[in-house]
């Protein structure tokens, strides 16, 4: 019995206010800025971009140069059709992770800020060469969207 009425007096008790300097430590934290070791991510990701544009730049603007059994046709005779590069860029993006920073309102409604991280995969083929080229990019992005509730 003796214990019932400790627990009751227990459940009873109402807890004291914080102290000041508790309560300051406990305020958010301030942003960080983000780290220096990422910044070469964007420089890779800046020559990776760079290089499937030069290369497609390439692929579209070669053509060959014509020959010399092309300077004596008639000028009745069709055109002889170039045989151009055949070249396939595809694209993949993989969300990796996801978290939430905060929650905010905003009107009245619940906004939700989250950081993503993705995955791009770049396949770039080319029938001149044969030339294959593979690249993965990890990027991370700020995203808000409103919390639905179901």
């Amino acid at each position: 019995m003796k214990d019932d009425e400790l627990e009751n007096l227990m459940r009873s008790l109402k807890p004291a206010p914080l102290p000041s300097d508790l309560k300051a430590r406990l305020s958010p934290e301030p942003m960080r800025p983000r780290p220096k070791q990422g910044r070469w991510k964007v420089f890779l990701t800046a020559a990776a971009t760079f290089a499937i544009a030069l290369f497609s730049w390439s692929v579209f603007n070669d053509r060959d140069s014509p020959t010399a059994d092309s300077t004596f046709e008639t000028p009745n005779s069709p055109a002889p059709v170039p045989n151009l590069p055949v070249s396939v860029l595809k694209t993949d993006s993989t969300l990796l992770n996801s978290r939430t920073l905060a929650i905010k309102k905003i009107d009245g409604e619940l906004w939700e800020v989250a950081e993503e991280e993705w995955r791009d995969d770049t396949l770039a083929l080319c029938s001149a060469g044969p030339v294959k080229l593979n690249s993965t990019v990890i990027r991370r992005e700020i995203v808000c969207s409103p919390v639905q509730f179901y």
